[in-house]
């Protein structure tokens, strides 16, 4: 399919583990929970991106997070993961960016 970058850090070499620990605890750190999605196929018009487990509520730690995004990236290699945020107040997503692209991509 060729090299797919799109989202918030489409602009920037794909993010560290440091870096996407920082990024989950921000958006952890604004109220939202969090979701872990993968896809083999990232096209923008994707919205069918296949959820890691259930959205993880009332959490104030990005290790369980993190926990879940390893698990996702171990199980599914080849796959790109994003995370997304969800705002309870306004019942909708309202963060979401790319956290690992398969190793074609690093």
């Amino acid at each position: 399919m060729g090299t797919v970058k799109q989202g918030a850090f489409a602009f920037m070499p794909p993010l560290n583990e440091d870096q996407v620990r920082e990024q989950i605890q921000w958006v952890l750190n604004q109220g939202y929970c969090l979701s872990v999605e993968y896809t083999d196929e990232p096209h923008p018009r994707n919205n069918y991106w296949r959820m890691w487990g259930l959205p993880m509520f009332d959490l104030k730690d990005a290790a369980a997070i993190m926990y879940e995004f390893q698990s996702c990236k171990k199980a599914f290699p080849d796959c790109y993961i994003k995370i997304n945020g969800y705002d309870a107040d306004r019942q909708g997503q309202v963060v979401s960016f790319i956290a690992y692209y398969p190793a074609d991509m690093q």
